[in-house]
Order: structure tokens, then sequence, then C-alpha cells
């Protein structure tokens, strides 16, 4: 099926032509490609700068009104030798082509393929394909036999300052949060490494996009090649947008990559943590949001939790309590502990302090309230004259029942 005018494109390369790599690329991948393979592939360079997709319309316009077909053959020649490789898919109305870009090799790794056997046998021939090599292997204008007369510059202003400069080794450092959040382990770069500009836009990379990856990789022990993977399924690229919530679900269902290790059984991820404290058997939903909870919104670093969690199930017969886990997180957060040496002293301090004995609350005393004298007086006339009727009917019941 051949590509349409009104199908649209998009197209990724990680770097551009080096001079050496054109030189080559002209040279020695013309013969074998074609001049419509070198004009679709140059094209397509320049069209890697642009991050929306395009219909192939434009792409044939720049290219001087080829047509689709003359562009799929010279597409197919880049393919075969892997300069290029395509990825559709297909809708009711038009089809979307992916083209991600592959650099040509540099001279030497080209005549060590195949690729130079091809040049001798079908392309050019022998004599061409030996003079190319002969140009492409020709070393440097020999200077052997002149001298030199370059003008030695000394810079005067700086002669009487120390000029051996220090150098400090600078590792990359991601930061994403907009403080020093030091609590975040994830390798980024790899991650970047992996993750397409295609499938992940550079658009969608905001500062807390970028956050949420980390904190969700260092809490659920996630690898940078399998984050590229769930990130991957939560970009809408129509919409051009990031589901985050199908991403928090996503990455909380995730097992831990089991090949990292620490020689600090704290320093893991949680959801490690308590894997490796139950024989390997998955971390239960429940258990799962408490450290949701704790990670998310306490802010804990993992060494932190893992002690939390660690004292919780010593405590609540291997249960994690959630009231009980709550209480503690609480008074941890207005104590500021956000290191594992802080968290073990507090733990210590409590369970070193002795245990006071509650008194029993005292009893109150009985409130006796005085009646009024004319209370008091009525009551017993009453009382007076309730007997005495009371009697009267006894006596006669009883002179009835003698008779």
């Amino acid at each position: 099926m051949s590509v349409k005018a009104n199908d649209t494109y998009r197209i990724s390369c990680m770097a551009g032509l080096s001079s050496d790599r054109l030189t080559s690329f002209v040279m020695l991948y013309q013969p074998l490609v074609g001049g419509d393979g070198i004009l679709v592939y140059l094209t397509m360079m320049a069209e890697a700068q642009n991050r929306t997709a395009f219909e192939h319309r434009r792409m044939f316009t720049l290219m001087q009104n080829i047509s689709a077909d003359t562009f799929e053959r010279a597409r197919m020649r880049l393919e075969s030798y892997m300069l290029v490789r395509t990825f559709r898919k297909s809708s009711k109305t038009h089809d979307s082509y992916v083209y991600m870009l592959n650099l040509p090799m540099g001279p030497q790794d080209f005549f060590g393929s195949s690729y130079m056997r091809r040049m001798y046998t079908e392309a050019v021939g022998d004599r061409q394909a030996t003079l190319t090599k002969g140009i492409l292997c020709e070393s440097a204008v020999p200077v052997e036999q002149y001298s030199e007369i370059t003008v030695q510059t000394r810079n005067i202003a700086t002669m009487d300052f120390d000029n051996e400069t220090e150098y400090v080794t600078v590792s990359p450092r991601y930061r994403f949060s907009g403080s020093d959040d030091d609590t975040i382990q994830f390798d980024y770069e790899t991650f970047l490494v992996n993750t397409s500009a295609l499938v992940f836009p550079a658009e969608l990379r905001t500062q807390e996009t970028m956050y949420q990856i980390g904190h969700n990789a260092t809490l659920y022990g996630i690898s940078p090649k399998r984050m590229s993977s769930l990130v991957c399924h939560c970009v809408n690229l129509e919409t051009m947008s990031f589901d985050e919530r199908k991403f928090d679900i996503l990455c909380r269902k995730e097992k831990p990559d089991e090949t990292v290790t620490s020689d600090d059984p704290y320093d893991m991820s949680p959801v490690s943590f308590l894997m490796a404290r139950q024989s390997g058997k998955p971390v239960s939903k429940a258990d799962r949001m408490v450290i949701d909870v704790l990670g998310k919104e306490m802010h804990f670093p993992n060494e932190v939790i893992n002690v939390l969690l660690e004292y919780a199930l010593a405590r609540c017969d291997n249960r994690l309590n959630t009231n009980y886990i709550s209480a503690i997180a609480g008074t941890w957060a207005r104590k500021g502990i956000d290191t594992k040496q802080k968290a073990l002293d507090d733990l210590a301090s409590i369970q070193n302090k002795p245990v006071q004995q509650r008194k029993a609350p005292a009893k109150q005393p009985k409130r006796e309230v005085a009646m009024p004298a004319y209370w008091n007086s009525r009551n017993e006339t009453d009382q007076q004259t309730l007997s005495e009727d009371r009697l009267k009917i006894l006596q006669q019941m009883q002179k009835e029942m003698e008779k």
C-alpha cells in the first residue's frame, strides 16, 4: 500500500550529520541508495527539526513534486541499508507514519561491512570503488620537510597568575521538583536515552511530570527502561496530554526491579522492602496505598518509610495498621525526621521512656440538695394520713375474712 499525500508523518533523529558522516553518506551510500535516496534522507533529516505532524504533500513539494511511488522506492532502499525505520498506524481517514533515522556509518566502518563489497560488484565497479576508498583513506598533508614559523603569542596580562587549573568531574544532576529534593534516586539520563521524543514529546516533559516519574520510580523500585514503557502508555499524542492518574495506577501495580540491590536494606524501595519481609510474595493493594501516602503526601524518603514499616510490623502483629502508622508519621513530620538515623533515634527514645502508671480518677463527692422546709412538712403530714387510712382498710378486710 503506497503512501498518500494526505498521510501524516513525524520524523525522529537522535543526532545530526557530522562532516565525516556526510562525506561517507554522499560518496559511499549514494551509489547504493541512488540520488532519490540521498534527496529523501537529507529532506527527512531537515524535517526532523519539526515536532508536529505534517502531511506527506509537504515533503513531496519540498522535493520538487516527486511522485509518491518515487518516494516509496527511495525510502525502501534507505530501509534496506538500515538508514530509515518506518512505522505506520492506520485510521479511517488516513495513515500516520513515523520515520526513525539512523546515521550512516563512517568510512572505516563502511569499508569493513558487506556494503563495500556491493560497491565493488554492483554499484560502481572495482576501479571507482578503489578510487573512493583511496580518497577517504588518504592521510593529512605531510609537513615533515617544512619548518614551522608560527609566531608564539603570550598573554602578558595573565603572566603573573597561577595558570594551573584544577578540573572537577561533574556528573549530571537532574532536579525537577523546584527544590533540593535528594529523596529521588532515579537515573534520568538512561530514561531519556531510552525514551524517544516521538512517544514522549518534549512539550510533555514538564517539571511536574518529570518529578512524578522520578518519585514513582524511587518509591516503587522501577527501572529506567521499564519506566520508559509505562510513560509511553500514558501519553496521548492526539490530545498531546499525559494521564497522571493512569500513570500512578500503573506504577502502583508494577513489580519492583529485582536487579537493584543495596548493602543497606533500608535504601531499597518500600515495595521491595516489604516483599523481602514476606518471602518475595506480592505486596497487597492496601499496603501499597500506605506506602503511597507516606511517599507522596508525607514526602518521606525510602529509608524513613522502611524504618516506619518495620516498626509498625513489629508492634502490630505483622500488620500495617493505618491509624498507628499515621499517628507516628504525623509526629515525625512535625519533628522534621528525614533520615534513617533520626527515625531510629526517635523510636529508641520512645522504647526507653518509662511507662507512666495511670491513676484512677478520684471519685466525685455526692451532692446533697437540701429540700425546703415546707416540702418536708407536707410530706410528713401526707405520710401520716396515708398510714391511718391504710390501717382502717386492712382492719376492715380482716373482719370480712373471719366471717
